[in-house]
């Protein structure tokens, strides 16, 4: 009892503290959050939310011994009574913050504070009741008086602890983050007391019947284990209220759940639930349910009928509707749907009068009913990510709104009634087509965060100075060349982000925001560094990067209190000596300028603890860096710098040079160079210097360059003219083949995808009716063969489609072999039987061509698709393209698409038939996206087939048809420390970047679930390139997506596949596209 009354005055002492520091602080939401909103939110779904009878609100728990049981429900009513709901402070920008300070300490922040002081206490508590607690729990506890907690949590337990057995008085027992996988020597009998058992994140694949045995537990939870079935006997557990089941694999529903008539809370987010059974409804005092991440396509009518239900969490299933029944739920308050299927919102959920939060971030919503003026409640509306194009007007009937997200949707104004939303705080609008923010956007008084990021506005209404309140502003990204002057009559402004615009000059009026704190400026015009700027005398943070600043002004050593100052990708040419007057400055980043020397004044920056210096003209190192004692971390890395020749791979053998190696095993030479000389080297082949780039950063130069500096003409035209023929792509100037590549891409568009979508399936359920019910079949070369007829349906029009015969298919195989390491290396005029072939297949095919454009040319009907695109197209000069351009355009758009689709449908098929169980997935999505019956596809329901995507991705990350792309060096080109000299090939390779060990977790192991991830690879930016990136990818990627996804759904229908006696196909390394070896694949049909 002692114990307890200290934390409860050290807890009241820190609540006294934060309240009154928080009053000092203008700008923050003073409303803490409820309760109920962690049990349903995504974040600490398996939180045990009543863990003692008594609970402090910043999550400090505490033991009253001397509580008495029946105070416990009336307490948690008051305080649920007592707190409410907030703004959530979580942002959906994209926007990056660099530091944490800021106007006050969000509720995020104040729980951390909290929690951690409670921690430290809870440790210091457990101290007093036994110190020598790690050798105790051995031994076996006795504690005799009260109720007493033990918390065993990360101890390194591998089973359930003998020990604490003894201690039957124990009422709360926390073995959470250990090793436990089971129960085998524990004796239950002797915690028949026991309410609260916690073992989350152990290894439980299952619990005994005994449990049924602890009759009194209140609260149990086992979130983060490896269980797949509970048992039974948990229906005995009739005083349980609270159940946390998270992070397992239970795939139904666990029986006896529904006899549990005191549950309030249950939480099954993240399992494999598919199916909500009937039963449920019988659990009539649930308040509470968490299914959140689970395989539900539909919205379980059941829950409807939970007539005390006050929070629900379905983020993360399949729905793609609501039931009308939904109307039932009168009481809930909050409603969780994000990253689901939804088109469209019943009217029925606008009956839900007492409606407070309703978040549906990530569906596909095109439109919001104007039922929701009935929200007269609704606090938190999150509508980000759907397909919204305008909000209804009468949103300004909920006057209760306090946040409103309509990020990444498709709005282009605002809904006219919006400043009637008196009580907004929190309102973003990233990432729209917005062009105007209205003037009335004054009345929102009290708005404290306004993002509006991404959108095309011009520029800020002089009346936002009325939204006196506001302390972040975000307006990166958009067409505004004046500094917004409204901002700076904001006296609690104290983030102000306005990346990525126009604006070349900063107004005097911004010496009126002395308040600011933070305010980020980079990739504008800005061409000096304003001395206005310097009035600012708080502002702890600046980033001035990506302008064109040369000099810093002296006073801006009045800027005292600022700790970052981000000043790379600018015009300096010498070092500002006018920083070191900055004496709290931590961080600085100078980066990517043109600097030579440090000067010894540097010397004055005594609390620097971060310095970028990298890429600058750096001869020696820098000495006076040395005086900086507080240094922690220096880049001065040179990849813009001085620089000396790559490393180069010496060969004794004249001319041949390393060709016999690297043809042998290409991937492994490159490998081993990279281990050995790093990212960037040379070595000769066939009397041609190669410089390779390796990793996502050397990659960049060739991704990033311009033609005239790394020349694709001088490499590929060698290759490409003969087969495609002269006029087109790399046998014409770069303007004019870009010009090409632009009309091409004209008609790769979306409203052709949907008509291709209905043709390749056509295409290949008539190819595959050939196969009959069972065999084996060369996957690579039946899966050419479709490539080729379902492109040439789908690009060049149904008269060229009509003469393709098994002659005409001979022909582009012919033409095809013109991509050859013999075509690559050799001087095309020699007679070898390959070149002639090709030569006499280009003839025949043009011939071909021609008829049909002639033919198209004279008809009066006028068909939407890409041959007539072409014919329609002209230069910018105003002349067409001739019928030979209009010929080698629609060859070259067949041959250079079909390698990367043929090969990449091929490996899927071999690593869907190696993972039968992912194969098997990925037929079942298409039942789950399409339909039970499987009716015939559609371009839409091709984008949801997000499994199917993800495994192409996954296959051209490990088998990318081209391992290397090529550039002429024109121009010396500076890399990671080296110049590459003129002359040089310089290559990129997808296979080996792709695979690198440095950027990717299980290189090699074919995992599409990686690409759930944000940044798969590290977030480095060319570490996934298949098909090229910037000015330089493929326009065709889009269409081969189509393509591949269509084929590949239409054959997971029919088929299933296996491997042939486990083999699984070696990498052909003899052809320039790196198809499989020996490609033979066994089938059968499916069973209707």
């Amino acid at each position: 009892e002692t114990i307890s009354e200290e934390v409860e005055d050290i807890t009241s002492l820190f609540k006294k503290e934060s309240e009154s520091e928080l009053m000092e602080k203008p700008g923050f939401i003073k409303k803490t959050s409820d309760l109920l909103k962690g049990a349903s939110d995504g974040k600490p779904s398996d939180q045990i939310y009543e863990t003692h009878p008594a609970m402090d609100t910043l999550g400090i728990h505490y033991d009253t011994a001397t509580s008495s049981s029946e105070s416990k429900p009336k307490r948690n009513e008051e305080q649920r009574k007592t707190l409410s709901k907030t703004v959530d402070t979580r942002d959906s920008s994209q926007s990056t913050t660099k530091t944490s300070q800021g106007p006050s300490l969000s509720i995020t922040e104040m729980t951390a504070k909290y929690q951690a002081s409670a921690e430290f206490l809870s440790h210091e508590i457990l101290g007093k009741i036994s110190p020598q607690l790690s050798e105790e729990y051995q031994k076996g506890l006795n504690l005799r008086s009260g109720n007493f907690t033990i918390n065993l949590k990360a101890k390194g337990l591998q089973e359930f602890p003998k020990g604490i057995l003894k201690t039957k008085c124990v009422k709360y027992l926390y073995l959470d983050q250990n090793k436990i996988k089971g129960f085998k020597r524990a004796d239950l009998y002797n915690l028949l007391g026991l309410e609260i058992l916690s073992l989350q994140d152990n290894g439980l694949s299952s619990f005994p019947t005994e449990i049924q045995l602890l009759r009194n537990l209140r609260i149990l939870n086992v979130s983060h284990n490896q269980i797949s079935h509970i048992p039974k006997e948990i229906s005995q557990l009739k005083k349980i209220r609270q159940l946390f089941l998270n992070n397992n694999y239970i795939e139904n529903f666990p029986s006896g759940v529904e006899s549990l008539r005191n549950l309030k809370i249950l939480s099954l987010a993240n399992n494999n639930l598919k199916y909500i059974p009937d039963t449920l409804s019988s659990l009539k005092n649930l308040s509470i349910l968490n299914l959140e991440y689970n395989q539900l396509t539909i919205f379980p009518k059941v829950l409807c009928f939970l007539s005390k239900l006050i929070s629900l969490n379905l983020t993360g299933n399949l729905i793609s509707s609501l039931p009308k029944e939904i109307r039932e739920l009168k009481n809930l308050e909050k409603l969780l749907l994000d990253h689901n299927k939804l088109t469209f919102l019943s009217v029925e959920i606008f009956q839900l009068l007492k409606m407070q939060e309703l978040q549906l971030t990530d569906n596909k919503l095109e439109v919001i009913s104007h039922g929701i003026e009935n929200f007269r409640k609704l606090r938190i509306l999150i509508l980000d990510k759907n397909l919204l194009k305008e909000i209804p007007e009468n949103i300004s009937h909920c006057v209760m709104l306090e946040c409103l997200s309509l990020s990444d949707n498709q709005l282009t104004k605002l809904p006219k009634n919006i400043h009637k939303l008196k009580n907004l705080r929190k309102f973003n609008l990233n990432r729209n087509n917005i062009v105007r923010i209205p003037e009335d956007i004054s009345h929102l008084n009290n708005i404290l965060s306004l993002g509006l990021s991404g959108n095309i506005i011009i520029d800020v209404p002089i009346e936002i100075k009325n939204c006196k309140k506001i302390t972040k502003v975000e307006l990166s990204y958009n067409k505004i060349m004046y500094f917004p002057i409204g901002l700076c009559a904001l006296e609690y402004l104290y983030y102000l982000i306005i990346n990525g615009n126009y604006i070349s000059e900063i107004p005097v009026d911004i010496s009126f925001s002395k308040q600011l704190l933070h305010l980020e400026f980079n990739e504008n015009k800005l061409l000096i560094f304003s001395e206005h700027l310097c009035s600012l005398i708080n502002l702890q943070y600046l980033d001035l990067s990506k302008n064109q600043i040369r000099t810093i002004p002296s006073s801006i050593s009045n800027m005292a209190s600022l700790q970052v100052l981000i000043l790379c990708c600018n015009k300096f040419q010498t070092f500002p000596i006018q920083v070191c007057t900055l004496a709290n400055l931590q961080v600085l980043d100078i980066s990517e300028n043109q600097i030579q020397k440090i000067p010894s004044e540097i010397c004055n920056l005594k609390r620097i603890q971060k310095l970028n210096i990298s890429s600058n003209q750096f001869i020696y190192f820098p000495t006076e860096l040395c005086q900086l004692q507080s240094l922690k971390e220096l880049n001065m890395s040179q990849k813009n710098g001085r620089k000396k020749s790559p490393p180069y791979i010496f060969s004794p053998i004249p001319f041949l040079g390393h060709a016999i190696a690297f043809g042998k095993s290409p991937i492994e030479f490159l490998e081993n160079a990279y281990e050995k000389y790093g990212p960037v080297f040379s070595f000769t082949m066939v009397g041609k210097t190669f410089t390779y780039l390796l990793g996502s950063d050397a990659a960049a130069l060739l991704f990033n360059s311009k033609n005239e500096d790394l020349n694709a003409e001088d490499v590929y035209s060698r290759l490409t003219t003969p087969v495609f023929g002269k006029g087109v792509a790399y046998d014409v100037p770069n303007p004019v083949f870009l010009e090409q590549k632009k009309m091409l891409k004209s008609g790769l568009n979306i409203a052709h995808f949907r008509q291709h979508v209905s043709i390749i399936e056509n295409e290949t359920k008539e190819y595959f009716q050939s196969w009959g019910e069972s065999g084996e079949k060369n996957l690579f070369e039946a899966l050419s063969e479709l490539i080729i007829l379902t492109a040439s349906h789908c690009l060049h029009g149904k008269e060229i489609r009509s003469q393709l015969n098994e002659k005409v298919a001979q022909l582009y195989a012919d033409l095809d072999g013109g991509f050859s390491h013999a075509a690559w290396l050799l001087p095309g005029w020699l007679p070898l039987p390959s070149f002639r072939r090709r030569d006499r297949a280009h003839r025949e095919i043009k011939s071909i061509f021609y008829k049909a454009i002639q033919k198209r040319r004279q008809s009066e009907e006028k068909i939407d698709d890409i041959l007539q695109t072409l014919l329609d197209s002209t230069y910018k000069d105003g002349h067409p393209l001739t019928d030979d351009e209009v010929a080698g355009m629609l060859i070259g758009l067949l041959l250079a698409g079909q390698h990367t689709s043929s090969t990449t449908s091929a490996w899927m098929g071999f690593f869907l038939a190696r993972d039968k169980t992912l194969q098997e997935k990925c037929y079942l999505e298409q039942k789950a996206v399409c339909g039970e019956n499987l009716p015939p596809l559609t371009y839409d329901q091709l984008k949801d087939l997000n499994l199917l995507d993800r495994c192409i991705k996954e296959t051209l990350r490990l088998r990318p048809p081209i391992m290397t792309m090529m550039r002429m060096a024109k121009t010396p080109q500076i890399v990671a420390g080296y110049t590459i000299p003129p002359g040089h090939q310089v290559c990129v390779s997808p296979t080996v970047n792709q695979r690198l060990k440095d950027s990717w977790s299980e290189r090699l192991h074919f995992n599409p679930d990686r690409y759930l991830q944000d940044n798969p690879a590290s977030g480095e930016k060319f570490a996934y390139v298949p098909f090229g990136a910037g000015r330089h990818r493929c326009i065709g990627e889009n269409f081969a997506y189509v393509q591949i996804k269509t084929i590949w759904s239409t054959m997971l229908r029919l088929y299933e596949f296996d491997l042939i006696d486990g083999y699984f196909p070696t990498v052909n390394y003899t052809t320039m596209i790196h198809t499989p070896e020996n490609p033979i694949i066994r089938y059968k049909r499916r069973s209707k």
